[in-house]
């Protein structure tokens, strides 16, 4: 091997190596870059330039080391493989579609802050519903329409108790207690109370519900 050999990206400049250097010759790389490189690597093929050409030909990636994504900070990557760091210290490699696609947010020791976000969220909807809801002067959940039922009734059948020998039906109307009527069987009561609730508050039920559609796409 002699001054001038071109192996690749690599020309020998100097043979004369010294102690520290044995079996090495000094090339200098078609970046301009030089250092001394075995000899060995360079007729085998190993050594083909001093890393420029690898890091020139990788895919440009829209992600960098120091970039931060969820709870991860990305340290170095090779190809589509990040490795990162969360917020706790773990350290993962990670591809990174998973990293752009939001898939991988943590280690998995912030899932439950994740939770608690979507939590509050979904309480601030709720509460948002409720006061756009209570301001035209309806309720957000009606009888028979969601709304959960009171089982403190001996009948085990909200507006239906019993009253002699027969059971009686009756329906709660802006805080006005409405009698149905009386019935001889417990399952007349309760279908005539179910009527009461679909005669009653069906149309409020259709209002409530468009107002939440309204609310909730305000907030998307």
């Amino acid at each position: 091997m002699k001054i001038g050999d071109k192996i690749n990206y690599w020309t020998v400049i100097s043979t004369d190596a010294p102690p520290e250097h044995r079996y090495h010759v000094l090339c200098r790389c078609e970046c301009g870059r030089e250092c001394w490189v075995n000899c060995s690597a360079l007729r085998l093929g190993k050594s083909k330039s001093c890393g420029c050409k690898k890091r020139y030909n990788r895919k440009e990636y829209d992600l960098k080391p120091g970039d931060k994504v969820g709870y991860w900070t990305i340290l170095s990557n090779d190809g589509d493989k990040f490795r990162c760091r969360c917020i706790c210290g773990t350290e993962r490699v990670i591809k990174h579609n998973i990293l752009k696609n939001g898939r991988s947010l943590s280690c998995g020791c912030r899932r439950s802050d994740h939770q608690i976000k979507e939590q509050k969220k979904g309480r601030e909807l709720g509460q948002k519903i409720s006061r756009e809801v209570q301001r035209h002067g309806l309720s957000v959940m009606y009888a028979g329409f969601g709304r959960k039922e009171n089982k403190n009734s001996g009948t085990g059948i909200t507006g239906v108790s019993a009253w002699r020998d027969k059971y009686r039906a009756y329906i709660t109307v802006d805080r006005k207690q409405i009698h149905i009527g009386t019935f001889k069987k417990l399952e007349d009561a309760a279908k005539a109370r179910k009527n009461a609730e679909e005669h009653y508050f069906s149309e409020r039920q259709k209002i409530v519900d468009k107002i939440k559609r309204e609310v909730i796409q305000k907030e998307r």
